[in-house]
């Protein structure tokens, strides 16, 4: 009698037990496999890698750096006209343009000094200019930068010379491009004295003649001149003096002790 007590106790026990194999549902269960953990550190505070489709940066803004460009400073002056050599002046000046506003550039459409003419405040929407460069070959590291898009002054220079030049206009007139950005910058980590002239101030503001005989001591030059009216010095590089059309011009230069 125990003997068959025990026979049943035990055939109940394996039937529980293969009923909750079972989950009383006639299906077997399949235990999960564990999710396997990251062994790579994950650092929160790292930005993404941008995507390589990402369009570049717009350049028209100049790029910011505490003390500006290193191994020296550049100086920035606009003006409005055209001068003869030793009888010349700016209608404004601005000493270590680089370093006051911790820039390595300058953008022509958010001069950081109010006094500064730019080039938005001469011209009319309509109006068809062209930008010219001059004293290139004395300042090769600078970079002119037009609608985001940048080029060595001294491309720019050849194509000043060579007639070569986009018409522009603010407003996008019909046979133009419309104007939306213009500067100048520099390579940021490269010292100034290896990519822009080193003058003096009254020099460059006198119109005192610079290195074989250049416009503004040789200071690198950006002019823009009314596309019917204005005229090129070949001599020069830059508006024929006391000539109409010149309408906008900056200069900048490594001001050396």
């Amino acid at each position: 009698m125990k003997n068959a007590t025990l026979t049943g106790s035990l055939i109940l026990v394996i039937s529980l037990t293969a009923c909750d194999r079972n989950n009383f549902s006639g299906k077997t269960t399949v235990a999960a496999e564990p999710i396997p953990v990251p062994t790579e550190n994950y650092d929160e505070d790292s930005a993404a890698e941008p995507s390589v489709d990402a369009p570049p940066p717009a350049a028209s803004k100049p790029l910011t750096q505490a003390g500006g460009v290193p191994g020296g400073h550049f100086d920035l002056d606009t003006a409005t006209q055209t001068y003869a050599f030793n009888a010349g002046t700016t209608v404004r000046h601005v000493h270590e343009y680089d370093d006051k506003y911790s820039v390595t550039g300058v953008d022509y459409f958010k001069l950081l000094d109010a006094q500064f003419v730019e080039p938005t405040e001469v011209l009319t929407p309509d109006q068809t200019f062209k930008i010219i460069v001059a004293n290139a070959q004395l300042s090769p590291g600078a970079r002119l930068t037009i609608n985001g898009q940048s080029y060595a002054v001294t491309d720019w220079e050849k194509r000043t010379q060579t007639g070569d030049l986009p018409l522009f206009s603010l407003s996008g007139v019909a046979g133009t491009q419309k104007l939306t950005a213009l500067a100048l910058t520099f390579d940021p980590q490269k010292p100034i004295s290896s990519q822009l002239i080193p003058t003096v101030t009254d020099l460059v503001r006198k119109n005192a003649p610079g290195p074989g005989q250049t416009y503004r001591a040789g200071a690198l030059t950006i002019q823009i001149l009314d596309a019917k009216t204005g005229q090129i010095d070949p001599a020069l590089g830059v508006a024929k003096v006391g000539a109409p059309g010149m309408l906008w011009e900056s200069t900048v230069f490594w001001h050396k002790p």
